[in-house]
């Protein structure tokens, strides 16, 4: 079986029959069908699916969203300035690298303890990311290492309800998560994201802990730990916690909480978190809308 075209089948049915198997709940799917749970994956965020960004959404919501604040001012700084010259390597000027984190959108555990210096973007995960998302979302171009807004983009975008959900499908569906960690190229956390986000339209009223999603997720998609272990870059002595902690890390930590998605409490310390517990944010069903 393919791992991701998980409804792949050998078996042969009749148009009535496969109308009606694609339309049972199905327990490993908690519930939902497979036809809910293919539009999930290969659908998601657009008018079939059951998971999508809602089209109009208030500026006092969207204010609450770091990351989209963070994308916001670097796009109309590069607006204003007609163009920015990058570094030899393609990364922003130290100057605006600065700049953004003045603005203190997102604080960089590292740098407020004073563990490292903000010389670059790669000194904060969040203006790195900002930088390559409106890259990858095509709303900055760049050419001869010059960076700009790309008109051809942007004049589709009417309201900051349209550039939040530009910068969410782009992080999501165009950005590979696995290029920001040591966990090797699996598609752990990034396949059936969607699902995830059910699961917590489900249970994430409550905390729970990352190992209860962890586990719905791989109960739904066991190939993935396969795939998972296959695309290793060190040795493990426990893959199963390894995994957990992967996907915790890549949907959690990153995606869902620079969207202030979800609410997060753990024991430890920052940089060793243990017993990590989520539940959805305020904001999360002002920004998500589900028909299921």
């Amino acid at each position: 079986m393919d791992i991701f075209n998980y409804f792949d089948s050998d078996f042969k049915f009749d148009d009535v029959s496969f109308d009606l198997e694609n339309n049972i709940p199905v327990d490993d799917f908690e519930g939902y069908t497979r036809n809910e749970i293919d539009r999930v994956l290969y659908n998601i965020f657009e008018e079939i699916s059951p998971v999508r960004i809602r089209k109009e959404i208030p500026d006092q919501i969207l204010d609450r969203i770091p990351f989209l604040k963070l994308c916001e001012y670097l796009f109309h700084f590069v607006e204003k300035s007609g163009e920015v010259k990058l570094t030899r390597w393609g990364n922003l000027p130290v100057k605006l690298v600065k700049l953004l984190y003045e603005q203190k959108f997102i604080a960089e555990p590292f740098v407020e303890q004073g563990l490292r210096k903000l010389y670059k973007e790669d000194d904060s995960m969040a203006i790195l990311l900002c930088h390559k998302i409106l890259d990858f979302s095509g709303i900055l171009k760049k050419r001869k290492n010059i960076l700009s807004v790309n008109r051809n983009k942007t004049k589709s975008i009417s309201n900051r309800s349209d550039f939040l959900r530009i910068i969410i499908q782009a992080f999501a569906l165009r950005f590979n998560w696995a290029s920001l960690d040591g966990y090797g190229d699996s598609r752990t956390g990034q396949f059936g994201f969607g699902y995830t986000l059910l699961l917590l339209n489900k249970y994430g009223n409550i905390f729970r802990s990352s190992q209860f999603y962890s586990d719905k997720y791989r109960y739904a998609f066991p190939l993935l730990l396969h795939d998972f272990a296959y695309h290793q870059i060190y040795e493990s002595r426990n893959i199963e916690h390894d995994f957990t902690r992967c996907y915790t890390i890549r949907s959690f930590d990153r995606f869902f909480e620079l969207f202030n998605l979800v609410e997060e409490t753990f024991t430890g310390d920052y940089f060793l978190k243990q017993t990590i517990n989520i539940r959805y944010s305020a904001i999360f069903h002002d920004v998500l809308e589900f028909d299921i």
